[in-house]
């Protein structure tokens, strides 16, 4: 498979810094694999330490093995604690990190709909990319990265996006019917009765 083709943009913030941004083209975007998460990991491994701690704590006290059965008991607590602890802490700066890049995506957002209202679309959807980037989760990006590239006559792009935006709205009758033309303008018009279905039930 072809890797994903980036574009990246520097965007200056009001402190004063300029951010580099990574556009993902939606074309060639390889489906990541999916990766557990580090909350979830660590408490795996937190439990795992407790009932190893209760396991060496039984063995000793079966006199299987040596030691005191509390000081295993005992360290495997204290290490599980632990755990939980750095990942409280990891949770709280990706938390304030969060606040940041929200921040910068809303002046991102913002000089995107100033371009989108000026009808400089190509310059807009390259704004409204940098904020779907590889999760395509940002929904005011993909509605409108769609109604771009409709203004821009690429019907294929139109599809793309709308439907990603769907998956996250599906209840948006405006967008099933951007993604009804989208299908038309393809002459797909099997898929485009089903979605014209859609727009009508809501």
């Amino acid at each position: 498979m072809k890797p994903s083709r980036k574009i990246t943009l520097f965007i200056k913030s009001k402190s004063g810094y300029v951010q580099p941004y990574q556009v993902f083209s939606m074309e060639e975007d390889q489906a990541a694999p999916k990766k557990i998460s580090r909350v979830k990991l660590s408490i795996i491994l937190a439990v795992v330490a407790i009932l190893v701690g209760i396991l060496l704590a039984w063995l000793s006290g079966r006199n299987y093995i040596p030691g005191n059965p509390n000081l295993y008991l005992g360290f495997s607590i204290m290490v599980s604690s632990g755990i939980v602890c750095c990942i409280a802490l990891c949770q709280q700066r990706e938390y304030a990190g969060n606040i940041t890049d929200y921040h910068e995506q809303e002046i991102i957002l913002e000089h995107a709909m100033m371009l989108y209202e000026d009808e400089e679309y190509k310059q807009a959807l390259e704004k409204f990319d940098v904020l779907i980037g590889p999760k395509k989760d940002h929904k005011r990006a993909l509605y409108y990265a769609a109604k771009s590239c409709e203004a821009l006559d690429d019907w294929t792009a139109t599809k793309r996006y709308i439907k990603h935006y769907l998956e996250l709205v599906p209840k948006d009758r405006e967008a099933w019917e951007l993604l009804t033309r989208a299908h038309k303008k393809l002459f797909e018009f099997e898929k485009a009765a089903e979605a014209e279905k859609r727009a009508m039930e809501l």
